[in-house]
């Protein structure tokens, strides 16, 4: 069985999907501040399963989505 480890976060391209949301409407949609949303897209800060949990809520998507997914060797 294959083992996968997570690439990079699509979660502004996920953003975008759902009507171009700003990052200050996903803080406030979702209870983070608007740098804490920004750190994790800029790849400053690990998104918690709590996190992307909530995020996929507000975006309705699924948690795969977040992520770019590779198979680790």
């Amino acid at each position: 069985m294959a083992r996968y480890e997570t690439g990079r976060c699509l979660l502004p391209d996920r953003r975008r999907d759902c009507n171009n949301m700003s990052q200050q409407r996903l803080a406030d949609l979702t209870g983070y501040s608007r740098s804490h949303v920004s750190a994790i897209e800029r790849g400053l800060y690990e998104m918690k399963a709590s996190e992307a949990m909530a995020f996929c809520s507000v975006l309705d998507c699924s948690f795969q989505s977040l992520y770019e997914w590779k198979i680790k060797r």
